[in-house]
This record gives structure tokens, sequence and C-alpha cells, in this order.
């Protein structure tokens, strides 16, 4: 993703578009405009096809939405949290701060995305067949066209291959079968890279056949689309593969052991400059927490400070400069590193406070995790001895990953 803008809220849950969303949107306006609808509704104008298929198109994200407020509805009826749902180029993603607990929350979690997609395909077949019985063409072709592609949407996604609905209903299956979360990971995400270069190498053939096979001419973008969706999976595959793998490492590790601690409060008047030569350039803490008059107002970290022009520094005040607390997440120093962690990438953020029994006790950087686990590998130390020993193979959350 390559950000965006928010757009309200469905449900509870804040709706967002990611800039890449444009490019996929542009593309089938104009599949719709350039080749559907002149095709079934011949003699209209140039401006009619672009208007009805910006409908259409519309229309398809619609139901990609309510394909992932599906899947957010049933989550958090689970007590899983959903930050929000974001379109982006390739449909979707609820962003789930953390993953089901159980194969059966899992299952439910996800079937519910698919079943949607069914309903809408159901829904769109009856409003296109009223239509054409009223007479009503754009609407019969309209409605006809979005009933098949929802359809197709609920079948493509089943595709046993994680991140699609069908690789993690895969990983619940072989989870709940195994009691172990750990290996129904690492085949269902085997699964998912599969599937991502079976669909490169099959839309590199259709790309390169399209130059020299009669009847695949101007099939370039569809076989382009393939090796970019196919990379897209694959690489989701990966990441939620190595993410399980550092949850297997973290294994029982609270986030007490990875914190670096912070700095003692420093003044919400303090110059940035200040703080950057007199503490942060001499100090190891990963952050600091910002205070005004007596109060923990917000935390400041090396890249805040770096956000600010070097000619500034001296003239702007660390409110101005750092992260308000409301802004914050909050979680306990016993909390499971891993999952904290995977929250963390999952929402973007870059800090949590750290408390133990309501009382802040630090600052908890990605930069502090990754440094954490450098530190046992240059060590030869396993974290899960650290931590007691516990395995966190049975039932412990996985990283979120988006939907396909």
């Amino acid at each position: 993703m390559v950000g965006g803008f928010g757009i309200g809220s469905w449900f509870g849950f804040r709706i967002r578009i990611d800039a890449s969303w444009f490019v996929v949107f542009a593309l089938v306006t104009w599949t719709f405009a350039a080749w559907e609808l002149p095709v079934e509704m011949p003699g209209r104008g140039g401006p009619a096809y672009v208007a009805l298929g910006a409908i259409a198109a519309l229309l398809l994200f619609l139901s990609v939405l309510l394909h992932e407020l599906a899947h957010s509805v049933v989550a958090r009826s689970r007590g899983i949290p959903v930050k929000g749902i974001t379109l982006f180029i390739f449909g979707g993603v609820a962003e789930m701060t953390m993953e089901a607990r159980t194969p059966g929350d899992e299952f439910a979690l996800t079937i519910a995305g698919p079943l949607a997609s069914l309903t809408l395909a159901g829904l769109f077949a009856l409003l296109g067949n009223a239509g054409g019985a009223l007479g009503f063409q754009a609407i019969d072709v309209i409605g006809g066209t979005l009933a098949w592609l929802n359809l197709v949407l609920a079948v493509f996604n089943m595709v046993p291959a994680f991140p699609l609905d069908g690789g993690r209903i895969l990983r619940a299956l072989i989870w709940r079968l195994t009691g172990n979360l750990g290996v129904a990971t690492r085949i269902a995400t085997f699964a998912g890279r599969a599937f991502g270069w079976v669909l490169i190498l099959t839309g590199l053939m259709l790309f390169l056949a399209s130059f020299r096979l009669e009847g695949l001419q101007g099939a370039q973008i569809s076989g382009a689309w393939m090796m970019l969706l196919g990379w897209f999976l694959n690489s989701a595959a990966a990441a939620a593969a190595r993410y399980d793998r550092v949850r297997v490492r973290l294994g029982g590790v609270p986030v007490g052991s990875a914190l670096r601690g912070h700095g003692m409060a420093v003044p919400a008047t303090m110059s940035v400059r200040d703080l950057a030569v007199g503490l942060m350039l001499s100090g190891d803490a990963g952050a600091y927490p910002v205070e005004r008059n007596g109060k923990i107002v917000g935390s400041i970290t090396p890249s805040d400070v770096a956000a600010v022009r070097p000619d500034l520094r001296t003239e702007t005040p660390l409110f101005e400069a750092m992260r308000p607390i409301e802004e914050s997440v909050v979680v306990s120093d016993s909390a499971s590193l891993a999952e904290v962690a995977a929250g963390m990438r999952s929402r973007r953020e870059d800090r949590v406070f750290v408390t133990r029994d309501e009382a802040l006790v630090g600052i908890l950087t990605l930069q502090d995790v990754s440094r954490w686990i450098e530190r046992t590998r240059e060590l030869g130390l396993d974290p899960r001895d650290l931590a007691g020993g516990s395995s966190p193979d049975g039932d412990g959350p996985a990283a979120g990953t988006p939907d396909g």
C-alpha cells in the first residue's frame, strides 16, 4: 500500500481508500466502457459507456467492501479487534490487530467473506433479471456482470492458498486436526507461495503468447495482471511464514523482556534540538515520554526528531513533534511480545506504551524488538528458554495478512 485517505466508517469500522485503488478503479472502468458495455449495449456514445463503467466499477468495489465487512463483523463478534478496512489495488483487507485464537474462530470469520460474495451474486442476478424484465438494458447488463464477478470473487477466494480465504480455511482445518498452528501455517503458506508462482508463470506465458498466437492479441494486460497478483500472493504468504517462525522463536516471551526502557521524562517545552543533542545522541533509549504539568502527554522517538527540519529544531518544542498519548497503544509488560509486535506492524504503529499495574514502565518500539532478537541471536540464546520454555505452537495467534 502507498498511502491514502479515510472515507468515514461503517458499522464502527474505519473505511480507507489506498492510493493504489485508483489504478484498478480506472482499469475496471476502462474494461467495462471499452469492452463489456459496447458489446452488450451497442449504439451508445462514449461518455455514456464511461459513466456506466464507472458506476459498475463502484458497485464492484462496494461488493469487495461488503466482503471485508462480513469478515470484520464476525471477527468482532469473536472478540478479535478490527482497526478498519482498506481498499487497495488487489481488492480489500480487514485490518485485524490480532488473529483468531482457535480454529473455530478462524473458520467462522473467514467463511463469512465468500458467503457474503455468494449472497451478493444472487442479489445482483435478481437485480439484472428485474431490470431486463422492465426493459432497462443497462441494469440488466451491469447486474448480470456483477453477479458473475461476485461469483468469481467467491470461488477464487476459496482456492486453498494462504492468504486467500480458502488458504485460511485450510489452515483452520489443519490446525483443528493437528492442534498445531505452526504446522498449519507452514502448509497453508507453502500452498499460497506455490499458487502465487503458478499465477506468475501462467501470466508470463499468456503475456508472451499474446504477441504470437491468433486470438490472444491484446491479452498482455491480463498476463501482466496475473503476474502482479501472483507476486502479491507469494509475498503475503512468505511474510506470514516469516512471522510464524518469529512467533515460534518468541514463544512465551513477554513484552517486558525486550523493553529497553526509556530515559527520564522530558518537558514538553524542551526544544527538539536540545533533546537530540543533550539526550538522544549519547543515550540508548528507544523513546522518551513527554511530560507536561506532571502528566505524561506523549512520546518522542529518533524518527520523530528526524522528521523535523534541522533548521527548525531549535525553535520547535517537543509537544509539536511528539506522538500524543491518545494516539498510542498501551499494553501490559506481560503481554506476548510476538502478538504485540505483529499488532504494531499491522497497525503501522512504531511504538506502544508498556505498563505494569497501570504504571508506565517503558515505551517499546519495533526497533527495540529487532534489536532484542538480534542480540539473542548474537549470544546464541533461545528466547523461549529465557521465557521459561513455553511453546506457542498449539494455540497462539498468527500474524495478520491481507485477504486476497
